[in-house]
């Protein structure tokens, strides 16, 4: 897997190199609320499936290959920090924890940019830190899913993401955890 992120990387730093001061960019910042489901699977043979609930603050730069921002292909790099609630192991006996996981991501971004609207792929990396009576530890995770951006002005749009990531933490049991989310969120680009 490491090669795929140092080959994704080299493309997008080649394509950047290639387009040379053509390159127009575009800096935003945003934030968003998302809903998903966590699956928990531990070493001891139990399993979850609890519904989460994720705060996110995000920002990040675009690249546009064609020389105008907001038109045709374009690369990006994005950091995230986030907090994800409701991780309550899904069982009877666990009702009323809250166990909560926050952390920090970062992405590379790929897509397209028509008119008003943009449409994107990204593979990440993130370091989470899992925090609860149940579950417990630090890890790093791997991320990867797709968006769109739908313009509402020329400074603010609204977006739409759906994400996986996966995680294994050792802690007093091992846990295998893979989130999948969808968002919604407001993007200002400057």
């Amino acid at each position: 897997m490491g090669s795929k992120r140092i080959g994704l990387a080299g493309v997008m730093a080649g394509a950047l190199i290639a387009a040379g001061p053509s390159v127009a960019q575009e800096f935003y910042v945003g934030g968003s609320l998302g809903f998903g489901n966590t699956d928990v699977d531990t070493s001891y043979g139990f399993s979850s499936s609890p519904d989460t609930s994720t705060l996110a603050l995000f920002g990040g730069a675009r690249f546009s290959l064609s020389g105008t921002p907001g038109a045709g292909f374009f690369v990006g790099a994005e950091a995230e920090i986030f907090q994800v609630s409701g991780m309550d192991g899904g069982f009877e006996a666990y009702e009323n924890v809250d166990d909560k996981m926050q952390g920090a991501q970062a992405e590379l971004h790929l897509g397209y940019a028509i008119d008003n609207m943009l449409f994107y792929g990204f593979v990440g990396r993130g370091n989470n830190d899992l925090d609860g009576e149940y579950i417990e530890g630090r890890t790093s995770s791997k991320i990867h899913g797709i968006g769109a951006e739908f313009g509402i002005n020329e400074r603010l749009a609204v977006r739409v993401e759906h994400a996986i990531s996966r995680m294994h933490v050792d802690a007093c049991s091992s846990y295998d955890v893979d989130r999948r989310d969808f968002s919604v969120g407001l993007v200002f680009g400057f």
